[in-house]
């Protein structure tokens, strides 16, 4: 079975998006944008292709382009790089607030819950992920 791969590519106005596929080179031809493949990393077959493209995109999040292009960002391909590289370090490791925050981005229950409102706006669910998963990173790279 072929390997899942996290992929960034480059459109020609100038978004970034970070995908999976098992050929990165052959889903670019499937895209309306028609972007350049600018990176590509192996994901290993113990992990989740999909968790760890979750914690990409919610590294990224506030930079989403617009609700109707979830994949689609407002970064540079460096930072979506980074952003995939973070993910795979995330989903490596065996702290419990990884999958608590990719079950919470992928939750509408979850989501409904957290906030107490069904209603609640996306939008603001998304960026409290993002938020989470950026106050996480923070304080363990300084401890």
């Amino acid at each position: 079975m072929p390997t899942l791969k996290l992929y960034v590519a480059l459109s020609e106005h100038g978004r970034t998006k970070i995908g999976v596929s098992k050929n990165p080179q052959k889903r670019m031809l499937s895209l309306d944008r028609r972007p350049t493949l600018v990176h590509v990393e192996e994901v290993p077959p113990e992990l989740n292709a999909y968790d760890v493209e979750r914690l990409a995109h919610g590294l990224v999040w506030p930079f989403r382009h617009s609700s109707f292009e979830r994949e689609w960002f407002k970064i540079t391909p460096q930072q979506a790089i980074d952003a995939v590289k973070r993910a795979l370090d995330m989903a490596k490791s065996d702290d419990c607030v990884i999958g608590w925050v990719v079950r919470l981005e992928t939750s509408p229950t979850i989501k409904a819950a957290l906030l107490n409102n069904a209603d609640e706006d996306e939008i603001e669910v998304e960026a409290l992920v993002s938020n989470i998963l950026r106050d996480y990173l923070t304080a363990r790279s300084t401890a």
